[in-house]
């Protein structure tokens, strides 16, 4: 659905009809900020809400052929971060690479250029994703810490298939399990250090799936060190903050 050529037929029933739908949309999107400035300029009261700014960014992303799509997740995520919506911000970032995969498939390829895959585009949003995690829990802002830990899980995890192999999907839920782990043995939420474990149990079962079809001693190797540097952090952390840990 999101790998739509508007120039790939005829002009009339093809090609017009969806740079009107995109006209539409842009103008759509401009009107839609406009009245969100407005609001804030004029001290108003929010009357939208995270469920109807993800609901409109969902319908923009996924009906657009790029421009107006990747234009309203950029706005939904600049006024949601005004209006303290955290949900909001993390549907408008988990759409972010299908709206940019959307707008490659036809503006690269009339250039020569292969439109980048999207399991590469979310693995990268993934990884930006724990460093927003790193912020949240650096600057204690707890409120935004759920919805980056929640895109890392979204982005990392499903990416993993994209990738040719068992052995990414098996790692990236290593860093899934380490963010989660992590982050909950420092904020003290007992949430997400179980959030955590299961992620690490699900790497060992896709790790034992992976054994007993033939992979390679590489392959094996690759997610006993990164297991083992997870659990080495994550016991140094729990001797660390014992104490805490205890009382919470």
């Amino acid at each position: 659905m999101y790998r739509v050529d508007p120039f790939d037929g005829s002009l009339v029933d093809w090609t017009l009809p969806l740079l009107f739908v995109e006209f539409v949309l842009l103008a759509c999107v401009f009107a839609y900020d406009w009245v969100e400035k407005q609001r804030l300029v004029r001290n108003l009261e929010d009357h939208r809400g995270a469920v109807g700014r993800s609901a409109w960014v969902i319908f923009a992303g996924l009906i657009s052929v790029g421009f107006a799509g990747i234009l309203a997740i950029v706005l939904v995520i600049r006024r949601s971060w005004t209006w303290t919506q955290p949900a909001a911000v993390m549907v408008s970032w988990l759409l972010a690479p299908i709206a940019i995969t959307g707008l490659m498939y036809w503006c690269l390829e009339p250039l020569g250029f292969d439109p980048i895959g999207i399991h590469i585009l979310a693995t990268a949003f993934g990884g930006i994703s724990i460093f927003f995690v790193i912020w949240s829990v650096a600057t204690d802002s707890g409120v935004w810490l759920a919805a980056g830990l929640w895109s890392v899980h979204l982005l990392l995890i499903p990416s993993g298939f994209g990738w040719s192999g068992l052995t990414i999907v098996a790692v990236l839920m290593i860093i899934c399990s380490a963010t989660s782990w992590v982050s909950g043995i420092l904020v003290m939420r007992k949430s997400w250090r179980v959030f955590g474990a299961l992620d690490m149990v699900l790497a060992w079962i896709v790790a034992m799936v992976m054994f007993s079809t033939g992979a390679g001693i590489e392959a094996m190797l690759a997610i006993l060190v990164a297991s083992s540097i997870l659990l080495g952090i994550v016991t140094y952390l729990n001797q660390t903050y014992e104490k805490q840990i205890i009382n919470g």
